[in-house]
């Protein structure tokens, strides 16, 4: 829009140093929360934008959120003020007087939230993940501040040639986004329009996570991730597709949120892109630690060609699973592979070289350890009764 082009040409950073945040709760947004507070300056003020009746009970979801990942004394509450607020409306849902304060306070935009739901379309997402990110984008060039937006992988096409430029920008053709579900088209328009927004001097770094796995030191894991939900259909269903040898790429929750901070505070981060993309993990590894905790269940074998047509028969419509029958249904467990696997379709050089050698924090991998304290914690969760 013009006036948010208006905004980029006038920008200038600031040296503030408050902090807002959006999606501060939820899976990711706690763990950022508690990065916030543990790498920046314990004066500085930390505002949440929440979804909530009142301020109380906004607060009262974050620490919610921070209670079930284990790092409810991580933080210094004197830093943290809860707002209601809501990111797709105008000025962010704040009264005028506090969204103008806030402008003249924060020089850190972590923008984290959005809607995630893997059958909506883009129309339906829209409000919220593209509308929503604009307003932030307008906050944002309004208090001149750094604007660090948590994207993903689904942005980029799904080829096993992408190419990016120097800085991790890529272009989509309008074939390869129509081939998207909602929310990759959406994140695909947002990542279009920060691009522009960088080029026309705003300051905009972007960090691309593939699917977030859970915390390396406690096994703390999103219970609606479609993985932990598949895993659990198949219990439900007694039934996996033998020879199942599926890749599937994690980067742990505790990692993404210490890197994002990290990028956030280097001065060479600005209009880059950074792939958080982990080395190929085997689905059957996940299956043997899974089976072995769950000794008692007698997993029956089926051919991957009989695989869609025995979810779509059996799995009963009051199944959890339900909305997702005809996605689960398609997934393919047996595939053949050819070549480097460890990161076919997503570059990672330049994150990996500026991560180790700008911001000195080595390179991830994902490991079998990772999953066996994640199934303790489902299964403690009673996750698969």
């Amino acid at each position: 829009p013009h006036h948010i082009r208006k905004l980029c040409s006038n920008f200038k950073l600031s040296e503030k140093k408050n902090i807002l945040v959006t999606g501060a709760t939820g899976f990711l947004g706690p763990l950022i929360i508690c990065e916030i507070a543990k790498q920046m300056d314990d004066n500085v003020n930390i505002y949440c934008i929440i979804r909530a009746t009142d301020n109380e009970h906004a607060k009262q979801r974050l620490q919610d959120d921070l209670e079930k990942c284990g790092k409810m004394n991580s933080v210094n509450w004197k830093q943290i003020h809860c707002i209601v607020g809501d990111i797709s409306k105008d000025n962010l849902g704040l009264a005028n007087d506090l969204y103008n304060k806030l402008i003249e306070e924060i020089g850190f935009i972590y923008h984290n939230a959005s809607q995630v739901h893997l059958e909506m379309p883009y129309k339906a997402l829209k409000k919220w993940n593209v509308q929503g990110t604009l307003n932030v984008l307008e906050f944002a060039l309004k208090s001149h501040g750094k604007f660090i937006y948590t994207s993903s992988v689904a942005a980029l096409p799904a080829s096993n040639d992408l190419q990016e430029d120097s800085n991790g920008w890529t272009c989509l053709t309008s074939n390869e986004i129509n081939q998207k579900d909602g929310y990759g088209q959406a994140k695909v328009i947002c990542e279009k329009i920060l691009k522009q927004a960088s080029d026309l001097g705003a300051h905009i770094i972007i960090v691309r996570p593939c699917s977030i796995s859970p915390h390396t030191n406690t096994g703390y894991t999103n219970l609606n991730d479609f993985i932990n939900i598949l895993l659990r259909t198949q219990i439900e269903l007694n039934t996996i597709v033998e020879n199942s040898n599926m890749k599937l790429h994690f980067v742990p929750v505790d990692y993404c949120a210490k890197v994002t901070v990290a990028l956030s505070k280097h001065f060479e981060s600005q209009g880059k892109c950074f792939n958080l993309y982990g080395n190929p993990f085997n689905i059957a590894n996940i299956y043997k630690i899974l089976f072995d905790k769950l000794s008692n269940i007698n997993i029956k074998k089926i051919k991957q060609n009989q695989w869609k047509e025995f979810v779509l028969n059996n799995l009963s419509e009051s199944s959890r699973s339900w909305p997702l029958r005809e996605r689960i249904a398609a997934i393919q467990f047996v595939n053949e592979y050819h070549g480097d696997e460890q990161h076919v379709g997503v570059p990672i050089h330049m994150t990996k070289e500026f991560l180790e050698k700008k911001c000195l924090i080595p390179w991830f991998e994902i490991k079998d350890e990772d999953f066996i304290k994640s199934i303790d914690y489902m299964i403690q969760q009673k996750y698969f009764n």
